[in-house]
């Protein structure tokens, strides 16, 4: 909860100052974009304080779980450009056009941006973690893992290395709280062989358009 909290307000404090430095002002629209990495993790911990039974909480787990599945598949989906996904995306969130920058094609799911959907999945795998971990849910550990998976790579194909940096070092702090530190190295490297075969390439092009000379634009 308390990396959760500290990503977000790293994220808004990082563009109020670029704005400050820059000279300019932040519309209400924008300031939205500054402060909406906050938005899921605010959901997530409606959810925790409000729902006070175990059976209210596991109700709750399955509907955003089944819910973060649903919207990680369509975002892979997306990325391999299966045909009237696209489109049906850009009728969902009506945006203008799907896509990226720096030629890069990277996945924004049912949402506007791929800011929004890296912030959205970010706090779901981390809770995923935490109840993994934690032994909470003993049953269907294969159907766990395997929406875990999808989950980290719905995050991936959004090439949004701030989230991926920020999920790398929670689940590292995740497994030295709950003591399984080699587990979480070894759930790391098959995480990383997925991410590899199913957005390895979209990476690299990324990391290509992050380091160009040339300047970007928005």
């Amino acid at each position: 909860d308390w990396l959760l909290l500290a990503y977000g307000v790293l994220w808004t404090f990082d563009g109020v100052l670029g704005t400050v430095s820059a000279h300019q002002h932040l519309s209400l629209s924008e300031w939205g974009t500054a402060a909406g990495q906050l938005q899921f993790f605010l959901l997530y911990r409606s959810l925790k304080v409000t729902l006070r039974t175990g059976n209210e909480r596991h109700l709750a787990l399955k509907v955003l779980f089944v819910a973060s599945g649903a919207v990680a598949l369509l975002a892979v989906m997306e990325e391999l450009k299966v045909p009237g996904v696209i489109n049906a995306i850009v009728s969902l969130t009506r945006s203008p056009v799907v896509g990226g920058t720096g030629g890069v094609i990277r996945a924004t799911g049912p949402f506007a941006n791929w800011a929004a959907l890296a912030g959205y999945m970010l706090p779901l795998i981390f809770v995923a973690v935490g109840l993994g971990l934690g032994d909470a849910l003993p049953k269907h550990k294969k159907t766990q893992v395997g929406l875990g998976l999808l989950l980290v790579l719905g995050l991936f194909v959004t090439a949004e290395f701030s989230n991926i940096l920020c999920l790398l070092a929670g689940v590292g702090l995740l497994g030295v709280r709950y003591r399984q530190g080699r587990m979480v190295l070894r759930w790391l490297g098959i995480g990383a062989i997925v991410v590899a075969v199913g957005a390895g390439g979209l990476l690299a092009q990324r990391i290509d358009a992050q380091l160009s000379t040339s300047a970007g634009s928005s």
